[in-house]
């Protein structure tokens, strides 16, 4: 009977390894497929990332299913938690910059195959070690259900980081052109030449091709405002669309906005030292200090206490 077991946990652990070692083949593939379309693609669109694609397969059903019920909510009721949630999801996905590649169902499909595969991970850990396997299978299952959510709102904050570092020079630049004599979308153009290849040049880039396909230039500043959903550049936008209802000189209301956010910038990184201090007590204390203590007093403590075993 014993020897029955030892071959049915060989057979598990030799086919979690062929599973776990196709699974990082797959990533490693896509990946590799990831950096080529971005060498070859010039703008900021992406393909959908690898682990959205790992899990489609599992995911597609549910993706299609909840697509199916907000279809059927929009026709029935615009007020329902289902369209919230869907509404609230889309304005993270395209806020995160990725709203050309994945949709709410494609989140909520994910979460599901994730969590599938969680649950899976944790019974195989309790097999394998002899837990308890309802609490693994639990803790696997509530990770896999929040990673997805967890890498979009990840994704989200180091997007808006890039756009606020981009943001003080653009408009030094924008300052620069306008006060020079050029127009504003004369001036975009000719600065969208000159920045690096960030968020919020991307951005731009859609504010122009959508001002050359003929939407108004406030429209046009507002929604690149609500795609990014940031409060600086909801400023700026305000910013420039009221100096031009107003007829007020740009150049000085654009020159104000970038030392506001340069001022900003600072004031963020004068918080973010400030906040260092309690950020690095836990490390200190759970283990700095106890090996200087160790460090210190163990020569102390065993002179004492060899004596007694003697």
């Amino acid at each position: 009977m014993s020897s029955q077991n030892t071959n049915l946990e060989l057979i598990i652990a030799l086919l979690w390894g062929l599973g776990f070692g196709s699974a990082i083949w797959a990533m490693g593939s896509l990946w590799l497929e990831n950096r080529k379309l971005r060498q070859t693609n010039n703008s900021m669109t992406e393909p959908p990332p690898a682990m959205f694609r790992l899990l489609s397969p599992l995911a597609a059903p549910v993706s299609k299913l909840f697509d199916d019920f907000l279809q059927r909510a929009q026709k029935l009721d615009k007020k329902s938690s289902l369209l919230t949630l869907a509404n609230t999801l889309n304005k993270n996905i395209v806020s995160a910059g990725v709203g050309e590649s994945l949709k709410p169902a494609d989140m909520i499909g994910s979460s599901f195959a994730s969590s599938i595969l969680g649950a899976c991970g944790g019974y195989y850990i309790a097999f394998m070690q002899s837990y308890p396997a309802s609490s693994l299978v639990l803790v696997g299952w509530i990770m896999g259900v929040v990673l997805p959510f967890i890498w979009l709102n990840d994704r989200l904050k180091k997007r808006q980081i890039e756009i606020r570092k981009a943001l003080p020079y653009f408009l030094d630049l924008l300052t620069l052109c306008v006060e020079s004599g050029l127009d504003f979308s004369t001036a975009l153009v000719r600065i969208l030449s000159k920045l690096d290849t960030t968020p919020l040049r991307y951005e731009l880039d859609m504010v122009v091709s959508e001002i050359t396909m003929g939407k108004s230039r406030s429209e046009a500043l507002r929604d690149m405002a609500e795609r990014i959903n940031l409060v600086e550049i909801s400023t700026v936008v305000s910013a420039i669309i009221q100096s031009d209802e107003m007829g007020s000189s740009l150049g000085s209301v654009l020159r104000t906005q970038a030392n506001e956010a340069r001022r900003r910038r600072l004031g963020r990184a004068e918080e973010l030292a400030l906040k260092a201090p309690v950020k690095i007590v836990f490390p200190l204390v759970a283990f700095i200090f106890p090996t200087t203590f160790i460090i210190v007093f163990g020569p102390i403590a065993l002179k004492y206490i060899l004596p007694l075993f003697k």
